[in-house]
């Protein structure tokens, strides 16, 4: 059985589901945004954030 802690129809139900659905989203973006910048493409996928950018000078 599941237990709601607001009553349907109520704001703050409405307001429980944009803050899990927004969750969500920015869980999302954090995941993906390094792939859609180029930071995984240009390092690696198995590079380390604590190693250089592969045109760093030597």
């Amino acid at each position: 059985m599941v237990v709601m802690a607001h009553a349907v129809g109520s704001p703050e139900f409405y307001w429980a589901i944009v803050a899990e659905v927004s969750l969500l989203v920015w869980t999302g973006l954090l995941l993906v945004a390094p792939r859609l910048s180029g930071l995984a493409a240009t390092a690696g996928a198995s590079a380390s954030w604590g190693s250089p950018p592969p045109c760093w000078p030597p």
